[in-house]
């Protein structure tokens, strides 16, 4: 099915008329925050080094809440995948929606400041993508 840019929507599954919205860059944003363990992690020297990894990772999280990030929902890929992810490259996936992206650009420049001897950014990759809510998938 082809949607038109000013089209409804129709298909056997639409039981009402979706109209598209062109997107727009104004607030909240939905922030897809992709995630993966790397060698930093994997070869850490001992379980010490790993627990203070996620004690950092931890309060790292906690830092999007106290920002005025809303946590939507969080994915931990590690059912039917061990060690670094190769297919998709990710395997953490978290959503957030925030009203101002400087709490993105802010909160993941911290993975890069050492504290106590870590970076996080030696043990795990982060990334970031800015988007809206589907169209299609509204509440």
């Amino acid at each position: 099915m082809i949607i038109g840019r000013d089209a409804p929507v129709t298909g056997a599954f639409d039981t009402h008329h979706v109209p598209y919205e062109r997107p727009t860059l104004e607030p909240p944003y939905r922030v897809l925050l992709l995630g993966a363990a790397n060698d930093g992690w994997y070869q850490a020297a001992d379980a010490g080094q790993r627990e203070r990894l996620l004690e950092r990772l931890e309060a790292w999280f906690a830092r999007w809440p106290e920002r005025g990030a809303r946590l939507l929902v969080s994915f931990d890929d590690d059912l039917f995948v061990v060690g670094q992810p190769a297919s998709l490259t990710y395997s953490l996936y978290i959503v957030y929606e925030v009203d101002d992206l400087a709490v993105v650009t802010k909160t993941l420049d911290e993975l890069r400041e050492e504290v106590d001897g870590i970076r996080l950014d030696s043990a795990f990759r982060m990334e970031a993508r800015v988007g809206r809510q589907l169209f299609l998938l509204t509440s």
